[in-house]
């Protein structure tokens, strides 16, 4: 049993009463595990375990040893402890930090006594003579700011960022302006040098939380760190450039701390109060959407996953991963295993086809003309969504794993709402195109939740899968373009294997989905199968298609970009939006391509059974030309010019 922690002494006023223990931690073993006066700390509960450990993963990968986790329950505790890792008991036994098994939502009993918890720490740490990084789980160390706090002696306080544009110049690593307070801050990342100026915020903070438990830490924080003396405009906004904070302030400004221009006076003059620089420190959309470290020519120190990004933890989790900044991942792991255990382990790939791109974009783009930037987004969004459809279903019906592609996005947005020229408030300089995050397309959160409820389970891998170090067994197995034909092939012209052409597999057109699984099953010593033009690959799913609709749909319900959900949530562009659709063709659309002989089209009801019936036809028809097709020869037919013609054009 974890031992009991002191009970949280506060005097009549909110503040904190330093005793030789707080929260679970000791003086000593804060002390002894503190380097050069300065400690890191995280919390979490059995919930988000994992983050802790990747969390942990940066941290030793840096060389910071000189950090403790927190744990907010039993099960945490024990596993922390069992893998090595410094940590404390965080909790009371039956508290509602304990008892809590998800997250901490504002408002709730857990959640005001885990801000009270973390401000009990901060303050107990600085009493004990200690500098002290209290960050989120999900905020990822990237390099050693310790030199960057050094260069900041003056400063008491230092504060993330929650903004979407920064003050900074290009190459800059100085904290931001202070008019960079006037704009949404985080307390997921904080930096707390010990002193009278830290302890007075400290103190303020618990009692302004103490007073208003319901509402969020970091609103009662930023109202305190604005709170201070008053400076005329022109000495602190008069630097601020075109892609700055501009107007966004009211005319209310803060002096800023003699010594040191990037520091304000808040908590009422009596605390030195500055924001981290938004491209070193990044936040969900300044680091994954943005890069605004790229584009500013910075190294990030850190960046939290959780601050601008929707979804939860598991968008969260899958950002990471697609940044290759999620090491402690089990999957990799069993992957290896499995790959190496099963010579019949295959993956597919996904690989975009676009149908234009930059040559057609540039000129909407400087223009500016809003509709048609966001007409050709939503057009190129849909091609992209009726591939990753197609690839889904063939994933789920083969059970095969699938490796995501990088989707690109022409216009930022978010349930519904676009600014001007395609870009959110605040990112107006924000460059276009750009990658956009899986959680742009889809909730990674709803790929493999209750099967029986929403069809069966998605296995997705991230676009950087590849990339991963520990994924070379896969890199270095055979592997395969495939290709669907060109054109729908006379049934008695086809066989119901595939054909290699110039080093690609070549596949039917609609192919039913047995009839693609047995494709891929003849060809297993292929490892890795990258998948083009999959919306003309995949036909019918058979049995699966009620299960894969419901999971495809699925994914899409919400405040997804496009979704039903994001045209409803209004915006400046919500009426610009239809509704995207994941669905295969041959489940949207009230038709079914036929492999007849004349190579056209015939009507359907739209209804699953009718569709079926069509899809078995196709497949029987395939089958009996098998015969026929015995050679590579029988794949041409008039005016195509031979196998050539099967192919894809280059």
């Amino acid at each position: 049993m974890p031992p009991a922690t002191q009970p949280l002494r506060l005097d009549t006023a909110g503040g904190f009463v330093p005793g030789a223990a707080v929260a679970g931690l000791t003086i000593a073993a804060a002390r002894s595990t503190a380097r050069e006066g300065l400690l890191y700390v995280t919390f979490a509960n059995a919930h988000v375990l994992d983050f802790a450990l990747n969390w942990v993963d940066h941290m030793v990968l840096l060389d910071l040893r000189n950090f403790l986790v927190g744990a907010l329950d039993g099960k945490a505790l024990a596993h922390l402890q069992n893998q090595g890792i410094p940590c404390f008991a965080a909790y009371q036994q039956n508290s509602s930090i304990s008892q809590s098994e998800g997250a901490f939502q504002p408002g709730s009993e857990a959640f005001g006594d885990m801000v009270r918890l973390r401000l009990a720490l901060a303050a107990a740490v600085g009493a004990w003579g200690l500098d002290l990084v209290i960050c989120d789980v999900d905020t990822l160390w990237l390099r050693d700011p310790g030199d960057f706090f050094d260069t900041h002696m003056r400063a008491d306080v230092l504060v993330a960022s929650e903004a979407l544009s920064t003050t900074s110049e290009d190459g800059e690593e100085a904290l931001e302006q202070p008019a960079a307070l006037l704009s949404p801050l985080s307390t997921g990342l904080l930096f707390l040098r010990h002193g009278a100026g830290a302890a007075a915020a400290l103190a303020a903070w618990m009692a302004a939380a103490a007073a208003d438990p319901a509402t969020a830490d970091h609103v009662h924080f930023a109202a305190l760190a604005r709170h201070g003396r008053r400076a005329s405009p022109r000495s602190v906004l008069g630097r601020l450039g075109a892609r700055r904070l501009g107007s966004r302030g009211g005319g209310v400004t803060l002096a800023s701390r003699p010594g040191d221009a990037r520091l304000a006076l808040g908590f009422g003059g009596a605390t030195a109060v500055g924001v981290l620089p938004l491209a070193a420190f990044g936040n969900g959309h300044t680091f994954f959407v943005q890069r605004l470290h790229e584009s500013m020519r910075v190294m990030p120190y850190a960046v939290h996953a959780g601050s601008s990004a929707a979804g939860g933890w598991a968008t969260r989790r899958h950002r990471l991963r697609e940044a290759g900044l999620w090491f402690e991942d089990a999957a990799l792991r069993e992957d290896a295993g499995r790959f190496l255990d099963d010579q019949r382990t295959q993956y597919l790939a996904l690989s975009l086809n676009l149908s234009s791109g930059w040559e057609t974009w540039d000129p909407l783009a400087a223009a500016g003309d809003q509709a048609a930037m966001l007409a050709y987004h939503r057009e190129h969004l849909q091609q992209q969504l009726d591939q990753l459809g197609a690839a889904l279903a063939m994933s789920a019906v083969m059970r095969l794993p699938l490796i995501l592609p990088q989707f690109v996005c022409y216009c930022d947005v978010a349930c519904g709402k676009a600014a001007e020229r395609c870009r959110r408030p605040g990112a107006e300089g924000m460059i276009l195109p750009f990658t956009c995050p899986l959680d742009y397309i889809l909730q990674p959160g709803r790929l493999d939740d209750d099967p029986a409820r929403f069809g069966p389970a998605l296995d997705v891998r991230e676009r950087s899968f590849l990339d991963h170090p520990r994924a070379a067994w896969l890199t270095q197995a055979k592997s395969a373009d495939v290709f669907p034909l060109r054109e729908e092939v006379p049934a008695t012209r086809l066989m119901s294997s595939a054909l290699w052409l110039r080093g690609r597999l070549v596949v039917p057109r609609f192919a039913p989905a047995e009839q693609l699984a047995n494709i891929f099953e003849e060809h297993a010593q292929v490892r890795l199968l990258r998948l083009n033009d999959a919306s003309n690959m995949f036909g019918n799913p058979g049995g699966a298609r009620a299960g894969l609709r419901a999971r495809l749909e699925h994914l899409q319900e919400g405040c997804v970009a496009g979704s039903k959900g994001a045209a409803a949530a209004g915006g400046a562009s919500a009426g610009a939006f239809r509704t995207y659709s994941l669905l295969p063709k041959l489940m949207r659309e009230r038709r079914t391509p036929s492999l007849a002989h004349n190579g056209g089209e015939r009507a359907s009801d739209g209804a699953s059974s009718a569709e079926d019936g069509m899809a078995a036809d196709i497949g029987d028809s395939l089958a009996a030309g098998a015969a026929a097709a015995t050679s590579e020869a029988h794949y041409g037919w008039q005016g195509q010019g031979g196998s050539e013609g099967l192919l894809p054009v280059d």
